[in-house]
């Protein structure tokens, strides 16, 4: 499965296909881990390129890389980790999609897995007091949003990537983070509080120090839900139609 050292290399064996039709506007679907994935993953998602796996600890994104050949394919991972976060948190999946998806690895039938349902976002719950981490797909992006309780303290956030070289900040204020020939682009966080008729939004950016990631925000009501929005894109890899085309396959350990 793709949840691997990053850096690490390796072949996985081919899933079955997905059934069902997936909702207009919807390309980015999660599936809760029931046996097809390491023991650590608790969901895990398919996005163009690249393959993401939820644990308790973080999220760790897998993708082939450009160089890959056909029989040859090489993978790199990156791994986020909240630092100083609570061990043992809940995982939630809400909205469930039309779509299953099924794996048939080996000729065991007891080892295949089928009808695994599809959700549109899954929820990471306290992951620091008040704070809440969701996962979805945005016009084919994907997107991890931090909810923050009314009295929570933002500034406890922080995350730890491994698997990237030298992550930086460019001038428009996206964190750039670069792995093999790839080169993904956490866009400039978006933050706003609800208002009630409309979004009030907070001015919010990036801190980057020893290769930790954490979050600068101008005042804002404290006594009101805060919602901070990276997204993910990529700005070299899906350069290439054949990446496009043909994303990572979800891989395990074999016995």
């Amino acid at each position: 499965m793709p949840l691997v050292n990053a850096g690490q290399t390796q072949p996985p064996p081919t899933p079955g296909a997905g059934q069902g039709e997936e909702p207009v506007g919807t390309s980015i679907s999660f599936e809760p881990n029931l046996g097809q994935a390491e023991q650590q993953v608790k969901f895990m998602a398919r996005g163009p390129g690249y393959i993401l796996s939820l644990t308790q600890q973080g999220a760790v994104l897998s993708f082939e890389q450009p160089e890959s050949r056909e029989g040859s394919e090489v993978f790199h991972s990156l791994a986020v980790k909240f630092v100083g976060a609570n061990v043992l948190p809940k995982l939630a999946a809400k909205d469930e999609l039309t779509t299953k998806s099924s794996y048939f690895l080996g000729a065991d039938p007891k080892k295949w897995r089928t009808g695994i349902p599809n959700y549109a976002r899954v929820t990471i719950e306290n992951v620091y007091p008040g704070i809440d981490v969701m996962y979805r797909g945005t016009h084919g992006r994907l997107q991890c949003s931090f909810l923050v309780a009314p009295g929570a303290k933002p500034s406890r956030i922080t995350m730890a990537i491994s698997g990237a070289n030298n992550p930086r900040l460019d001038p428009e204020g996206n964190l750039i983070l670069r792995s093999g020939k790839t080169e993904l682009r956490l866009y400039k966080p978006t933050a706003y509080q609800d208002g009630g008729t409309n979004k009030r939004l907070v001015s919010a950016r990036y801190l980057v120090c020893r290769g930790r990631i954490k979050f600068a925000l101008n005042d804002y009501d404290r006594t009101k839900p805060l919602v901070i929005d990276p997204v993910l894109g990529y700005a070299a890899y899906l350069t290439t139609l054949d990446a496009a085309l043909n994303p990572p396959r979800p891989f395990k350990n074999r016995d």
